[in-house]
């Protein structure tokens, strides 16, 4: 994050001196005007108030409470000229920093300060990923079989120890701000902060306040200045999602913030320079919003020095049972049960359910299995309805012959995708393996479900999809007479 400083010294040698070494150490530094109220330090955002003693009011531990006090409880450090013990002890107990002689060099002063600063950002930091529940995701987390994912993870690997700007395209759900996550802490930049704005998710009129800041009274409600994104993401990375929903007016802006690396707040008279590093994500066609104008294109060739896509999770079937497996090791101690396997059926039922909602709805589903599930495997009764009616069996020795409409010549497959094609190939065999048990059981649910291997709920999945009653296969009256009378 930019660090920001505010001076309430004396205008001369030393304030000047200090404005250097800290403008120079990358802190951005404000001066209270001679006279000025103090309390006016409150319509700011400062990570260090440095107090000149005479500058203030007795008595100064009421200054230094009343600072400490403010919405962002910045640092306090007091210079003054021979401090007494007593008077420093009663600084420290209000929450002063530190008392700092105020004879000394301006470059140990500054090292102080700088001391005091990093000291705070550590803090911010450790903050930060005590309210993260999430794992800081690693490249190495990414591991696929397939070919469109192998060659995204290399070229990852390969941008993420350079400052480009890059673009990730895949659909909602594959995991883009995961990758992001990964890319940055592969990167130089992974001490400092990774900051998310969803795009879409915060309304236009307070999207530039979101990314940029505002100052008190840029607009109406604005009661308190605010640090944007831009100055919270400094000397880390910026991660826009949803970048396809950004309004033009914005567009231009952040084009602008790329290109000069500074910015203006809301408000704001002097720029802002900043140092961040942009990671770009969507799940629109930005080819096909640039060719309607609704995306600029030079904004889309700042951004997109490099461009990455996700494929659905439709197309790494294979790497389904192994992201199972380590979504199961991973959420199951984070809501406090037991790791559970993952029986044939449920794990088939994985493999072919198609995923609309990608590796976001595995995670969902493994976490709603694993709270309902009092077994040692997760089975198909654990599985939301949609995802275990994808289990596939196969048809048994000794089933019937097929009926005529399956003797058909194979469908037309060349223009359909695996998705498609595992549709029509269930909707013309599941219904007959289920006519089979159900006629060897005669109609008895749970005689059937104990041939199939299925739970008695999974059945009745199954029934209910294709038009299936018990009733249906049930022997008629005359039927049970006579084969109770030959047995």
């Amino acid at each position: 994050m930019l660090q920001r400083v505010a001076f309430v010294l004396p205008a001369g040698p030393l304030a000047r001196a200090l404005r250097r070494e800290l403008t120079e150490r990358g802190s951005l530094i404000s001066q209270l005007p001679p006279g000025s109220d103090i309390g006016r330090l409150g319509q700011g955002q400062f990570d260090v108030v440095l107090l000149a003693a005479s500058q203030v009011p007795r008595p100064l531990a009421n200054t230094v409470r009343m600072l400490r006090n403010l919405t962002e409880q910045p640092e306090v450090i007091v210079l003054d000229k021979a401090p007494n013990s007593h008077q420093h002890a009663e600084l420290l107990h209000q929450g002063c920093s530190a008392v700092l002689d105020l004879d000394l060099p301006p470059g140990l002063l500054a090292e102080a300060i700088q001391g005091v600063l990093d000291r705070r950002e550590e803090e911010r930091r450790f903050v930060a990923a005590s309210e993260n529940s999430i794992a800081e995701p690693r490249l190495d987390d990414f591991v696929s079989t397939s070919q469109t994912m192998q060659s995204t993870l290399r070229t990852a690997y390969r941008v993420a120890s350079t400052d480009s700007s890059l673009v990730i395209l895949g659909e909602t759900g594959v995991g883009k701000e995961r990758l992001a996550r990964a890319i940055h802490a592969e990167s130089a930049r992974r001490p400092h902060p990774f900051v998310a704005v969803n795009c879409a998710a915060i309304p236009e009129a307070l999207l530039e306040s979101e990314l940029f800041g505002h100052t008190r009274g840029a607009f109406t409600g604005a009661m308190q200045a605010r640090r944007g994104a831009f100055e919270q993401a400094h000397l880390g990375t910026l991660f826009l999602d949803e970048i396809g929903e950004l309004p033009t007016k914005l567009q231009s802006k952040l084009l602008r913030a790329l290109q000069e690396k500074e910015f203006l707040k809301l408000g704001g008279e002097r720029p802002i320079h900043v140092d961040v590093r942009i990671v770009a994500a969507t799940n629109r066609d930005l080819q096909e919003e640039m060719s309607q104008g609704a995306f600029r294109r030079d904004l889309y060739y700042r951004l997109g020095v490099v461009v990455l896509e996700l494929p659905p999770l439709r197309y790494r079937q294979d790497d389904i049972p192994a992201l199972v497996e380590n979504y199961v090791s991973y959420l199951a101690p984070r809501i406090g049960v037991e790791p559970r396997g993952v029986s044939p059926a449920a794990m088939d039922a994985f493999r072919n359910y198609p995923w609309p909602g990608n590796v976001r709805e595995l995670s969902n589903v493994i976490e709603r299995a694993l709270i309902l599930c009092d077994d040692e495997r997760i089975d198909l009764d654990h599985l939301p309805d949609e995802v275990a009616q994808s289990c596939v069996l196969p048809l048994p020795p000794g089933s019937a012959s097929l009926p005529s409409h399956l003797a058909d010549p194979l469908p037309q497959w060349d223009e359909q995708d695996w998705a498609e094609a595992r549709t029509e190939i269930l909707s013309r065999y599941e219904p007959l393996y289920l006519r089979h048990v159900l006629s060897r059981s005669h109609g008895r649910i749970k005689d059937a479900a104990v041939l199939a291997g299925l739970t008695p709920r999974a059945l009745h999945y199954k029934m209910k999809r294709y038009g299936l009653s018990k009733e249906q296969f049930r022997l008629s009256e005359p039927a049970r007479d006579a084969r109770n009378a030959g047995s």
